[in-house]
């Protein structure tokens, strides 16, 4: 994952070079909601008798700044469930406000190899997170206050109509606080979901 994190970060800082290449959008000429769901079911080793349940719902807005740089915020509500043979010990909800940049790419390849526009966007995506969650091992707790996250990753969107498309991602998280378990880093997650192009012009 670390290298994962080096490309994504190298990825969206060289495409920032090129935004002023590109003929310029005004301010908010496109606005997208999205709203995802991810799931993970984790295990680990050392408490192979105990499993993890984690879903989290995902809902953000994003505004353009150029034809491809993405600012947004978002809201993530987190629902845990740990589990030792079929017997629930534990259900717990977190929650974590996040502000994020994204940076589509597909303009760039639609251009090169003469691919349809505005079909997809595909974009490195980075992002500071806040809350309460703590992504961390089975031998620590998961609630943590003022807990912040540099977050990294990539999504796309899939267009199925003009205003609406399929969104698919993978993220993953590296908490900042020092007090977090340096074994929780790199934690990542996929999501699945819908976006809404409430403004596109």
């Amino acid at each position: 994952m670390k290298y994962f994190k080096i490309i994504i970060t190298l990825i969206f800082l060289l495409s920032c070079l090129n935004i002023f290449a590109q003929k310029k959008r005004k301010f908010a000429e496109h606005l997208i909601y999205n709203t995802t769901l991810s799931y993970l079911n984790r295990s680990d080793a050392a408490f192979s008798n105990i499993e993890r349940q984690e879903l989290a719902w995902n809902n953000n807005v994003a505004v353009s700044l150029t034809s491809s740089l993405y600012f947004g915020i978002g809201f993530f509500h987190i629902r845990t469930r740990d589990i030792a043979t079929f017997n629930l010990l534990q259900k717990q909800n977190y929650n974590m406000a996040i502000a994020f940049l994204q940076y589509d790419i597909y303009p760039i390849f639609a251009k090169k190899f003469v691919l349809p526009k505005e079909k997809v966007r595909f974009y490195p995506e980075l992002h500071w997170g806040y809350g309460n969650y703590c992504f961390c091992g089975f031998n620590t707790t998961l609630e943590a206050e003022n807990a912040h996250y540099f977050g990294y990753g990539f999504g796309m969107d899939f267009y199925v109509k003009k205003k609406l498309a399929i969104s698919i991602g993978l993220l993953a998280y590296d908490p900042l606080n020092e007090e977090i378990d340096a074994s929780s880093r790199d934690y990542y997650t996929y999501k699945i979901g819908l976006s809404f192009d409430i403004i596109r012009q």
